[in-house]
């Protein structure tokens, strides 16, 4: 994750026969690691995708903090979780200091109490983890090219997606945007989106919506993508 682009592109190797794609799981570690036990995962043939906002609202952000940032089958784009932590530890020098506490206030409302008890060096890492992290992934896996982003997709043609996230404000929508677009997008098989909660996984044309609120229904939604299908 050393390489910074706003869109990544990644490739399994032949061996990964999975991509299981992840909806939100705001710290919830145990749960997750519990999740996998379900799924039968294993590192060998199989990769992990989150749409981000792994952190915040359950007990275990530090936990999903660490095995983003330690884990080579594990790959995610921003949330706006992701991004309020960012803003808070490496605040922008223009930023009053009014400014940041506002800041830092939004985000503990939204679940970013837990950095109070963590190690301040320890977050200072987190942040600059997550200032490389893309806001999407291309993921190009069994002939087939499936998009990541957290919120709604903005575009109707994943080939406009860099040019979109050269605009600051379109890579803010990107992370908050909560208007149904549902467009079918062209130039990808699928792609995959979370930050809203549903009561179940939605399929709108090719986009998948994975966001369960797990902070209320103590489950995930996981999307299964193998080389015959997608299955969740």
């Amino acid at each position: 994750m050393s390489c910074f682009s706003y869109n990544r592109t990644i490739e399994p190797p032949n061996n990964i026969r999975r991509l299981l794609v992840f909806g939100d799981i705001h710290g919830y570690y145990n749960l997750f690691t519990q999740q996998l036990r379900i799924l039968e995962f294993n590192p060998q043939y199989d990769w992990i995708i989150s749409v981000g906002d792994i952190i915040d609202r359950g007990d275990g952000s530090v936990q999903m903090l660490q095995l983003a940032m330690n884990e080579k089958w594990f790959y995610m784009v921003r949330g706006n979780h992701e991004q309020m932590l960012l803003d808070v530890i490496l605040p922008q020098d223009s930023l009053t200091a009014e400014k940041q506490l506002t800041l830092q206030n939004l985000w503990f409302l939204y679940g970013g109490r837990w950095s109070l008890e963590c190690d301040s060096a320890l977050l200072v890492q987190f942040a600059k983890m997550i200032k490389q992290l893309p806001f999407t992934l291309t993921i190009k896996a069994f002939g087939k090219t499936y998009g990541v982003a957290h919120a709604d997709p903005m575009v109707d043609d994943w080939d406009k997606i860099d040019s979109l996230l050269l605009d600051e404000q379109n890579r803010k929508q990107l992370l908050m945007n909560r208007t149904p677009a549902h467009l079918n997008i062209r130039n990808v098989d699928a792609s995959f989106h979370g930050h809203v909660p549903h009561s179940e996984p939605l399929k709108k044309n090719n986009c998948y919506f994975l966001d369960s609120g797990v902070f209320e229904s103590q489950k995930f939604f996981v999307a299964e993508i193998t080389k015959d299908e997608i299955k969740i």
